[in-house]
């Protein structure tokens, strides 16, 4: 699907980087936003005359309008990519757009989208890594905040996490998307749900590494050296994502919000830090009761039956969000797939469902919260059958069928999509203010497929548990 973060894009950037120090060097130091008046030292180093204040979390709201314009310049990169290097994408933007765009958005099904795994588990993941970051770089409550065992670092990483997934979305199937531009999700094999998963996922992973990098070893390098070229070398490659958001930001891809300078004088910070002693974090507003915003990771076991057929399970999981707009009713987003299960040897299938409604949450007793929902929406069933002897004959031709030009000459795909209503209810243990969890959900699901290729999916029983993390408690 979307291959830029780590191919070709990556191996310019690195360099741009690289080369950073060689140009900042013989560069005067002022800039936008960046270095104070320095003076030069033996050798040709820059040390800073002073130091201001170190840089403390403030009770400002989010700086939506940078927000935005560092957003779009990170979207449009992304898209001019892709469109100057995608054939596929450029034969994608032939047709009726609107029909282009709802066929992409109907394709999607199952987990994989065709991406190599470099792709999906280390490109995507330093988007997320960077549009997190984009966001804390304009949350004045969160901006300087370092690596910590804390509540306030994982609350800030929490709120880039959730910048991430939103920015993610409208990138794969939002207005201004993969979907809309290039209609890449109508396209096999780029049906799958990966990188909606994995990008906001595994790119918070990606920033708490950076941040250990950056307070462990690259401020321990920096304590050693006045080397400006040195210092700006250890920043950019041990976080090259955080680079990307600076650059966005129009920021030097150097800079840091707990020291904006890279003449950071480490002996007077600490003299400053020894100064006003240890104080605890202000907190800006106090936890609420009841969470503002519950999400859920769940995996799930389901069966679907109907007259005159046999009950197929299904595998898999999915992933709910819950708006709390009064203590006992939430709206709840709930959204789930999983493997069809004896099909056959060779039919393969999945099933995906999307809900959303309201839920009931009663008086908890002790730590045991009980649930009840009613959720409309719809349920997408999908299969695939593969002729072994098309594949034997593309094998004896000398042909890779794997290729993807081959796949609809040796399968065939059917899908059947209704609507559908969910019912049911369970309790989840409040293990603390941060994370519950939920131990029994059973659920009946009514679909209006009806019959499809020989199985009946009228009727569903669904099971699941998971873990909840409470979101406004703490």
């Amino acid at each position: 699907m979307f291959e830029f973060p780590f191919r070709k894009w990556l191996a310019p950037l690195l360099a741009l980087w690289l080369c950073a120090p060689l140009c900042h060097a013989g560069s005067s130091p002022q800039g936008p936003e960046e270095e104070p008046a320095a003076e030069k030292q033996g050798g040709g180093s820059l040390v800073s005359p002073f130091i201001a204040t170190v840089p403390v979390p403030v009770d400002r709201p989010v700086q939506w309008r940078r927000l935005y314009k560092g957003s779009t310049r990170l979207l449009a990169l992304m898209h001019a990519f892709r469109l100057a290097t995608e054939a596929g994408t450029r034969a994608g933007l032939k047709g009726p757009f609107f029909q282009g765009y709802a066929d992409s958005l109907g394709a999607m099904h199952g987990w994989s989208d065709g991406d190599p795994f470099l792709v999906n588990y280390v490109g995507h993941p330093m988007q997320g890594a960077v549009t997190g970051h984009l966001f804390s770089m304009n949350d004045p409550k969160f901006q300087p905040v370092q690596f910590g065992w804390n509540r306030r670092y994982w609350k800030k990483i929490l709120r880039g996490s959730a910048y991430a997934f939103a920015f993610s979305e409208q990138f794969e199937i939002g207005p201004a998307s993969e979907a809309s531009i290039g209609n890449i999700q109508a396209k096999y094999p780029a049906y799958g749900f990966v990188d909606h998963v994995i990008t906001p996922i595994v790119g918070s992973g990606w920033i708490v590494a950076e941040d250990v990098l950056d307070k462990y070893v690259v401020r321990r390098i920096e304590r050693h050296t006045t080397a400006t070229w040195l210092r700006i070398l250890a920043r950019l490659s041990l976080n090259p994502s955080r680079g990307m958001a600076n650059l966005m930001n129009l920021r030097v891809p150097w800079r840091r919000d707990d020291r904006p300078t890279i003449y950071w004088d480490y002996q007077a910070e600490e003299q400053f830090r020894a100064s006003v002693g240890h104080q605890p974090p202000e907190r800006f507003s106090a936890p609420r009761q009841h969470p503002v915003f519950e999400f859920t990771v769940q995996p799930h076991l389901n069966w679907f039956t109907g007259p005159g057929s046999i009950a197929t399970p299904c595998v898999g999981g999915g992933a709910v969000g819950r708006f709390n707009f009064r203590r006992e009713w939430t709206f709840v987003t709930d959204i789930g797939g999983c493997r069809l299960q004896g099909l056959g040897e060779y039919r393969t299938g999945d099933s995906l469902t999307y809900m959303f409604g309201p839920e009931w949450n009663g008086r908890r007793y002790g730590r045991f919260l009980p649930r009840l929902r009613f959720l409309v929406g719809g349920n997408k069933v999908t299969q695939m059958e593969t002729d072994p002897e098309k594949i034997k004959e593309l094998e004896e031709q000398g042909i890779d069928w794997r290729k993807n030009e081959y796949h609809f000459y040796f399968s065939r795909d059917t899908d059947k999509n209704a609507f559908a209503f969910l019912a049911g209810g369970g309790f989840d243990i409040v293990l603390n203010d941060i994370v519950s969890f939920q131990v029994a959900n059973i659920d009946y699901l009514r679909t209006w497929l009806g019959e499809f290729e020989g199985r009946n999916y009228t009727h569903g029983l669904r099971f699941t548990m998971g873990l909840t993390l409470r979101v406004g408690t703490w």
